[in-house]
């Protein structure tokens, strides 16, 4: 197992790792012609936004035929490797999964977490409604991809990408799901309750600011919105200080000194498998 890089103490983060095997790194070269069970083939592509071009990470499944599409949206410290191993791991799990580099569109390379604050910083310049359309243009980017099935493109959030999901869900009425994961939901109630799209959401109950905001939420939505509440994890893939590490079978967590492991750990799996669960249902 991949030791993550430390944070600083003090910071909360829980994080969700693949329930598949995670055996490779990052390549752009070819997978060969024959190919085992979850295996899957990477490289990183641009795709144009108004005037802006951006770049993305793309993992899909090596398997021939149309699979549904995950966009992945990353937290505040943007596309580092710790996303890109995520995005990995829903590519393993039969998703074509892209995963944008909001600043990108400036010109920002994708940085690893020890280079965290140029990149927090890069991404905090951005304006919301740009990273919106950019979202909206890998939405229209996978649609064109003969090899992901165009009416099952679904959205994931984590953190800062959290509420770029929710508008996304607004501004997008084709999208198929929407999975976000601890963030702040948008305060307009009347643009909110417009959203057609189920909406899956992973919430931790110690988190009170962010999780206060749920209740509100399912009276507007109603049935398009099922939330879990984690009553052991005191920040889920926490805005901006999510890990994910490399590891063999099962959902690894990382954890700040004096956290409840075992509890927490059973809250990760159980929202990796829900998760999955809802990207792939019909």
């Amino acid at each position: 197992m991949t030791r993550a890089a430390r944070r600083p103490a003090g910071v909360r983060y829980v994080l969700v790792a693949a329930a598949a095997a995670l055996g490779i790194a990052p390549s752009l070269t070819p997978a060969p012609q024959a190919q085992s069970p979850g295996t899957v083939e990477e490289r990183t592509v641009t795709y144009p936004s108004g005037r802006a071009t951006i770049e993305a990470y793309v993992a899909r499944p090596a398997a021939a035929g149309r699979s549904p599409a995950v966009i992945v949206v990353h937290d505040n410290l943007g596309l580092n490797g710790r996303f890109r191993e995520l995005t990995t791991q829903l590519a393993r799990a039969g998703l074509v999964a892209m995963a944008p580099h909001f600043p990108s569109r400036a010109g920002t390379p994708a940085s690893e977490p020890r280079d965290g604050r140029p990149q927090r910083d890069a991404v905090a310049g951005l304006p919301w409604f740009e990273t919106i359309a950019d979202l909206q243009g890998a939405f229209a980017y996978l649609q064109q991809d003969p090899g992901v099935d165009a009416g099952r493109i679904s959205a994931v959030g984590v953190g800062w990408g959290e509420y770029r999901v929710w508008k996304l869900a607004e501004a997008a009425p084709g999208l198929h799901r929407a999975v976000v994961f601890y963030g702040v939901t948008p305060a307009d109630d009347d643009r909110l309750r417009t959203i057609r799209t189920p909406v899956l959401g992973h919430y931790a109950k110690l988190d009170y600011l962010v999780t206060a905001r749920v209740l509100k939420t399912k009276q507007l939505l109603g049935d398009r919105f099922t939330y879990h509440i984690y009553p052991t994890v005191p920040g889920f893939l926490g805005g901006g200080t999510g890990q994910i590490q490399p590891a063999t079978g099962g959902s690894v967590i990382s954890l700040p000194a004096g956290s409840h492991q075992a509890s927490a750990q059973a809250a990760a799996t159980l929202a990796w498998t829900r998760t999955l669960e809802f990207l792939k249902g019909s």
